[in-house]
């Protein structure tokens, strides 16, 4: 599924990576440094993936998770904003004033998507927030969260907090480049800071879109493999039974050709029967395929398992993939089978 965001192959995370790719969060007082970076065309942040706070309601007071960011956080993702607007400078400022924008689901849920909604107090952790935007119903991250919360850097350095960083890249830069130019920039400026080079790895970018999905994609990459063991498993079975079926028709076929009947007659029976029972078996795996995704969607597919894909279904791709999978798999069985037929 694509990312919600407007040109998400520009968008990328900044932060030390591991090997795989995969970025580590940056501290707090690195952020500075990116912003000499000119690959990038803008630069936002969240502290880490969030934290829980406490939310009066009209019902009970309930505990959700709080998603702190940076002024310009939204726009470096291009959000547009369901209702009101963005944080700004003031807001994201030490002592600023306290507002806070809420998700499309706890607007629904909360406020029963009420339009006058925007400059009314939500109470968060014992203190007065005012409400100035709801965020579109697409927008979701790998965790979960309820509310969004102005962070201020100031706060996030003296706290020393991590942070993930996310940058939008000018166009036509590669992503190698930046990943250059930010270790680079990055390099020259820890001596000038009094940190020691040996201590910290390499910093670069990566693909927002991987490190979005690396805590599932491997399990579902895992789960492909096997299911392709599988096919792979079926398919020799069915191969072998045609095979079977083609030799049981040695007999007739040989009475055919006595009798002068053409090759495409000879083996019409037998790729009838292969076209048959690859139409019957494509027809049977999808169904049972969607009635599994249908639950699947119902049971499996959470939130808080799987931030961006929600929901899976088949695609048109996977129907042609299955469809020609079954074909082949018949046409080799019924050739082989009409080989040794006639051997």
């Amino acid at each position: 599924a694509p990312l919600p965001f407007a040109q998400a192959r520009q968008l990328v995370v900044i932060g030390p990576a591991d090997g795989a790719g995969h970025f580590s969060e940056l501290p707090a007082r690195w952020y500075p440094m990116l912003r000499d970076v000119s690959a990038l065309q803008s630069t936002g942040y969240s502290v880490s993936w969030g934290t829980e706070v406490n939310v009066a309601t009209t019902d009970a007071p309930v505990m959700v998770n709080a998603l702190s960011v940076s002024q310009h956080y939204l726009s470096t993702l291009g959000v547009r904003m369901a209702l009101g607007r963005n944080f700004t400078a003031a807001e994201t400022s030490v002592h600023g004033p306290r507002v806070v924008i809420l998700t499309y689901g706890f607007w629904q849920s909360h406020y029963a998507g009420r339009h006058d909604v925007l400059g009314r107090t939500l109470m968060i952790d014992g203190g007065p927030a005012t409400i100035v935007g709801v965020l579109p119903a697409r927008f979701r991250m790998p965790e979960p969260f309820a509310l969004m919360l102005p962070a201020a850097l100031e706060t996030a350095q003296r706290l020393n907090s991590n942070l993930v960083v996310l940058g939008r890249l000018k166009p036509r830069v590669s992503l190698s480049n930046a990943s250059a130019q930010i270790d680079a920039r990055l390099q020259s400026w820890l001596p000038a800071h009094g940190e020691s080079l040996a201590r910290h790895p390499h910093a670069s970018a990566t693909p927002l879109s991987s490190n979005m999905v690396a805590g599932y994609a491997e399990m579902l990459v895992f789960i492909l493999r096997c299911t392709l063991a599988l096919l792979a498993l079926a398919g020799v079975n069915i191969a072998n039974l045609m095979l079977q079926r083609t030799v049981a028709h040695g007999h007739s076929q040989a009475i055919r050709a006595a009798l002068g009947a053409s090759s495409l007659r000879t083996v019409l029976p037998i790729m009838g029967e292969a076209i048959l029972v690859s139409v019957l078996g494509t027809a049977l795996g999808l169904a049972i395929a969607a009635l599994c995704l249908r639950w699947a969607n119902a049971n499996v597919m959470r939130p808080e398992w799987f931030g961006f894909i929600t929901h899976v279904s088949i695609q048109p791709l996977a129907v042609a993939y299955c469809a020609t999978a079954s074909a082949l798999v018949m046409f080799f069985a019924a050739s082989v089978g009409l080989w040794r037929a006639r051997n």
